[in-house]
């Protein structure tokens, strides 16, 4: 069984790519290729037993979650890509690397929570501003009639 990354370049910044796990990578590749219109990539694939490519599947899932698109597919940056393909390739224990994916992962989706947060923060009093902008528009547009 192996798990794999397939995709295409979208962009010089933006790759979407299907994570998901297989036994005969080329043969995936081919399968998602009759239903997409752009010219298919095999990034990369790393070969473990059955239980192990499911949970690094999860893992890897887990990991990239903000950056899904649908399903298995997800729009990476070119360092994302990179990332992942380095997860692919590393000689580490695939338990040992499933366990960081899944703790970076939870950090990740804390720092985007913290993000939102503070997104949401700065957002608000702008929007107010806007709204007592356009009162003050109303009111003097009113005042000259």
């Amino acid at each position: 069984m192996f798990v794999y990354a397939i995709g295409y370049e979208e962009s010089t910044w933006c790759y979407l790519v299907k994570i998901g796990k297989t036994n005969n990578v080329r043969a995936r590749k081919t399968a998602l290729q009759t239903a997409c219109p752009f010219d298919l990539r095999i990034f990369g694939a790393r070969k473990l037993g059955e239980g192990s490519a499911g949970a690094w599947e999860a893992a890897l899932h887990h990991y990239f979650a903000g950056r899904r698109m649908r399903g298995e597919w997800f729009a990476l940056s070119r360092s994302e890509r990179e990332l992942l393909l380095g997860y692919l390739e590393d000689e580490r224990c695939g338990a040992e690397i499933c366990a960081e994916l899944f703790d970076e992962g939870d950090q990740m989706a804390i720092d985007r929570a913290e993000h939102e947060r503070h997104a949401l923060f700065l957002v608000s009093p702008l929007t107010h501003a806007r709204g007592a902008a356009k009162r003050d528009r109303a009111e003097y547009v009113g005042a000259d009639r």
